[in-house]
Protein backbone atom coordinates (compact mmCIF):
# COMPACT_ATOMS: atom_id res chain seq x y z
CA UNK A 1 0.00 0.00 0.00
CA UNK A 2 3.09 2.69 0.78
CA UNK A 3 4.52 1.53 -2.37
CA UNK A 4 1.29 2.05 -4.34
CA UNK A 5 0.82 5.90 -2.74
CA UNK A 6 4.37 6.86 -3.24
CA UNK A 7 4.62 5.69 -7.21
CA UNK A 8 1.01 7.18 -7.40
CA UNK A 9 2.70 10.98 -5.31
CA UNK A 10 5.59 10.86 -8.46
CA UNK A 11 3.30 10.00 -10.93
CA UNK A 12 1.04 13.47 -9.23
CA UNK A 13 4.20 15.13 -9.49
CA UNK A 14 5.39 14.45 -12.92
CA UNK A 15 2.80 16.28 -14.46
CA UNK A 16 2.43 19.68 -14.79
CA UNK A 17 0.55 21.43 -11.44
CA UNK A 18 -2.80 24.32 -12.13
CA UNK A 19 -2.72 27.15 -9.97
CA UNK A 20 -5.77 29.95 -10.16
CA UNK A 21 -4.23 33.29 -9.69
CA UNK A 22 -7.04 36.23 -10.18
CA UNK A 23 -8.81 33.54 -12.36
CA UNK A 24 -5.79 33.32 -14.90
CA UNK A 25 -5.02 29.71 -14.86
CA UNK A 26 -0.80 28.83 -15.00
CA UNK A 27 0.80 26.13 -16.50
CA UNK A 28 4.34 24.97 -14.69
CA UNK A 29 6.54 23.67 -16.22
CA UNK A 30 9.32 21.05 -13.92
CA UNK A 31 12.70 20.24 -14.52
CA UNK A 32 14.24 17.46 -12.23
CA UNK A 33 17.31 17.94 -9.68
CA UNK A 34 19.19 14.93 -9.13
CA UNK A 35 22.04 13.29 -7.15
CA UNK A 36 23.51 9.97 -5.92
CA UNK A 37 21.00 10.36 -2.52
CA UNK A 38 17.28 12.33 -4.10
CA UNK A 39 15.77 13.28 -6.86
CA UNK A 40 13.44 16.71 -7.05
CA UNK A 41 11.29 18.43 -9.09
CA UNK A 42 11.72 22.07 -8.97
CA UNK A 43 9.80 25.12 -11.09
CA UNK A 44 11.67 25.02 -15.00
CA UNK A 45 12.00 28.82 -14.61
CA UNK A 46 13.78 29.14 -11.62
CA UNK A 47 17.05 28.55 -10.23
CA UNK A 48 18.81 25.70 -8.47
CA UNK A 49 21.65 25.26 -6.05
CA UNK A 50 21.91 21.60 -4.69
CA UNK A 51 24.08 18.95 -3.02
CA UNK A 52 24.02 16.22 -1.00
CA UNK A 53 22.54 17.60 2.10
CA UNK A 54 20.35 20.27 1.31
CA UNK A 55 19.29 22.27 -2.01
CA UNK A 56 17.73 25.88 -2.31
CA UNK A 57 15.32 26.84 -5.23
CA UNK A 58 14.10 30.16 -6.40
CA UNK A 59 13.43 32.96 -9.12
CA UNK A 60 16.79 34.60 -8.57
CA UNK A 61 20.69 33.32 -8.80
CA UNK A 62 21.37 35.36 -5.40
CA UNK A 63 19.02 32.70 -3.42
CA UNK A 64 18.25 35.77 -0.89
CA UNK A 65 14.71 35.33 -2.88
CA UNK A 66 14.62 31.11 -2.40
CA UNK A 67 11.14 30.46 -2.10
CA UNK A 68 12.09 26.29 -1.43
CA UNK A 69 14.48 24.51 0.19
CA UNK A 70 15.09 21.37 1.26
CA UNK A 71 17.49 20.10 4.07
CA UNK A 72 19.04 16.64 4.81
CA UNK A 73 20.96 15.58 8.46
CA UNK A 74 21.32 12.99 10.19
CA UNK A 75 19.46 11.92 13.13
CA UNK A 76 22.70 12.09 15.34
CA UNK A 77 23.77 14.94 14.40
CA UNK A 78 22.01 16.78 17.53
CA UNK A 79 22.71 20.74 16.98
CA UNK A 80 21.46 20.65 13.18
CA UNK A 81 18.60 18.40 14.40
CA UNK A 82 17.62 21.15 17.49
CA UNK A 83 18.27 24.06 14.55
CA UNK A 84 16.47 23.23 11.88
CA UNK A 85 13.87 19.91 12.74
CA UNK A 86 12.47 21.74 16.46
CA UNK A 87 9.50 23.29 14.16
CA UNK A 88 6.69 23.44 16.42
CA UNK A 89 8.73 25.16 19.22
CA UNK A 90 9.69 27.75 17.18
CA UNK A 91 6.26 29.23 16.30
CA UNK A 92 4.34 29.26 19.15
CA UNK A 93 2.01 32.24 18.52
CA UNK A 94 0.97 30.55 15.38
CA UNK A 95 -1.63 28.67 14.35
CA UNK A 96 -0.02 25.38 13.48
CA UNK A 97 -1.71 22.59 11.29
CA UNK A 98 0.14 18.74 11.54
CA UNK A 99 -1.56 15.93 9.35
CA UNK A 100 0.55 12.83 8.48
CA UNK A 101 2.25 12.72 5.12
CA UNK A 102 4.10 9.66 2.97
CA UNK A 103 6.18 10.51 0.28
CA UNK A 104 8.57 7.66 -0.98
CA UNK A 105 7.36 5.46 1.20
CA UNK A 106 8.67 7.88 4.08
CA UNK A 107 6.36 8.65 6.73
CA UNK A 108 6.40 11.93 7.98
CA UNK A 109 4.04 15.08 8.59
CA UNK A 110 3.12 18.49 6.80
CA UNK A 111 2.81 21.73 9.01
CA UNK A 112 1.45 24.97 8.13
CA UNK A 113 1.76 27.89 10.37
CA UNK A 114 -0.80 31.05 10.06
CA UNK A 115 0.00 34.13 12.16
CA UNK A 116 -2.23 36.94 10.44
CA UNK A 117 -0.79 37.32 6.92
CA UNK A 118 2.25 35.31 7.12
CA UNK A 119 1.77 31.83 6.19
CA UNK A 120 4.85 29.08 6.66
CA UNK A 121 4.55 25.46 5.27
CA UNK A 122 7.35 22.66 6.13
CA UNK A 123 7.16 18.65 5.57
CA UNK A 124 8.90 16.96 7.79
CA UNK A 125 10.56 13.09 6.57
CA UNK A 126 12.13 10.80 8.80
CA UNK A 127 14.35 7.63 8.06
CA UNK A 128 16.60 5.90 10.67
CA UNK A 129 19.38 7.08 8.42
CA UNK A 130 17.92 10.80 7.31
CA UNK A 131 15.81 13.53 8.29
CA UNK A 132 14.20 15.81 5.87
CA UNK A 133 12.91 19.26 5.99
CA UNK A 134 10.87 21.04 2.95
CA UNK A 135 10.55 24.68 3.65
CA UNK A 136 8.27 26.85 1.14
CA UNK A 137 9.85 30.08 3.32
CA UNK A 138 6.73 31.94 3.89
CA UNK A 139 5.67 32.15 -0.20
CA UNK A 140 2.31 30.65 -0.16
CA UNK A 141 2.22 28.59 -3.78
CA UNK A 142 -0.06 25.96 -4.42
CA UNK A 143 3.15 24.88 -6.58
CA UNK A 144 4.91 23.84 -3.46
CA UNK A 145 2.77 20.54 -3.17
CA UNK A 146 4.50 19.62 -6.50
CA UNK A 147 8.27 19.98 -5.55
CA UNK A 148 7.89 18.08 -1.71
CA UNK A 149 5.92 15.51 -3.23
CA UNK A 150 8.54 14.62 -6.12
CA UNK A 151 11.18 13.55 -3.76
CA UNK A 152 12.76 10.57 -4.46
CA UNK A 153 15.03 9.23 -1.96
CA UNK A 154 17.21 6.83 -3.41
CA UNK A 155 19.90 5.43 -0.50
CA UNK A 156 17.07 3.54 1.41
Amino acid sequence: MKKNIALLLMLISSFNYSQNKEDTKTDIEWNTYSNKTYSINYPKKWKVKGGKLSLMTGKKADFLSREWTLIITSPRNKERIEFFFNVESDYEDYKITKKPIIIDSIKGFHYTYTKGDEYLETVLLKTKKRWFRFDNNEIKDENFKGFYSSFNYKKK
